[in-house]
């Protein structure tokens, strides 16, 4: 059953009111189009409706609408020139589950393509290797001068390696793509009254896998007053692929599948309910992670956070940017 909420839900974001009706995901008609955010029905006269709607979202985006800012694609600087009428391109609304700590957000494309061809270019140091990411392999690979760690979970219940920094300067390079991908100020909104500023990158990851035997669900935080998310993105075009490694959870309603797509992240906190769907993907399939937190967290939060970052990669940092290290060889 795919997720059937039909309206973006903020999380807790302050001065909110009521969440915005109930609407179809897109009713558009050759005369008229509706905004899958707000209900707003745009009937041009000759126009395109759509073009319409894409400036209604935009306009409404800029004034400081979480809601819309979801569901508005901007324009690349470097691609403004010759877009023209694309620039106006906007995402209908994708149905997220009916919880409070949870979210979408657009990210750039072009920017996951290139991280997407860093991720492939890894390979074990030995020439004689094979390479490329080995699902079986439990050893450390190599891209660019960088050192990432491969960690299997304990439970075993599919082929998922999580791919993350073995050293400072590999821990570096995450939190770059985590400040290029503006992962902060897109969140912010959504996440209270806390500026940008006061949301930081704990961790970065490549999580791979294909095989999924049985859905192993979790919860990735509880415990941390809704100051620590993760943030999960597909590399690869997941469309084409058979119906498994996709997003389960768990609702009053019953179990709900979202799709992940390309150029699109969804973020989840504390006592969100969740899995990877069973199945053969085909092939691995490889999605950037981030987990990030509030620098007001405090000691005992962030040791509800820490508990679960711990377990998925040897060296991470503390809401106060402080090094930590789980395994010794990271030093």
């Amino acid at each position: 059953i795919e997720f059937s909420l039909d309206r973006i839900q903020g999380l807790g974001r302050s001065g909110s009111t009521a969440a915005p009706p109930p609407t179809a995901m897109v009713a558009a008609a050759a005369e008229r189009a509706e905004c899958a955010v707000c209900g707003f029905v745009s009937r041009p006269r000759g126009a395109d409706p759509q073009a319409s709607m894409a400036r209604h979202v935009a306009d409404r985006a800029r004034a400081g609408c979480a809601a819309h800012g979801v569901a508005w694609v901007r324009p690349q600087a470097k691609r403004r020139r010759a877009a023209g009428p694309a620039q106006l391109r906007w995402r209908a609304s994708r149905p997220i589950p009916r919880h409070r700590n949870v979210a979408r957000l657009a990210l750039d494309a072009a920017v996951l393509a290139c991280v997407r061809a860093e991720f492939e270019a890894m390979a074990p140091r030995k020439k004689d290797d094979r390479e490329g990411l080995d699902l079986s392999a439990r050893s450390d690979l190599f891209a660019a001068g960088r050192r990432f760690a491969v960690v299997q979970p304990a439970w075993g219940k599919s082929d998922i390696r999580w791919v993350s920094a073995r050293d400072k300067s590999t821990l570096a390079y995450f939190s770059g793509l985590f400040s290029e991908l503006r992962i902060a100020e897109l969140a912010a909104p959504f996440l209270g009254a806390d500026p940008a500023a006061s949301w930081v990158m704990l961790a970065g990851y490549f999580v791979a896998r294909q095989l999924v035997r049985k859905a192993h669900f979790h919860t990735d935080f509880s415990g941390t007053a809704a100051k620590a998310f993760t943030l999960m993105t597909p590399l690869h075009d997941m469309a084409a692929l058979p119906d498994s490694c996709n997003l389960l959870c768990k609702t009053p309603g019953g179990l709900r599948r979202y799709r992940y797509v390309v150029g699109e992240a969804v973020i989840f906190g504390d006592d969100f309910v969740h899995a990877t769907e069973p199945g053969d993907a085909g092939q691995p399939v490889a999605f950037l992670s981030f987990t990030f937190g509030s620098k007001k967290m405090t000691s005992e939060e962030w040791q509800c956070a820490e508990y679960y970052i711990a377990q998925q990669c040897p060296i991470y940092r503390d809401p106060a940017g402080k090094i930590k290290y789980e395994d010794a060889v990271a030093r």
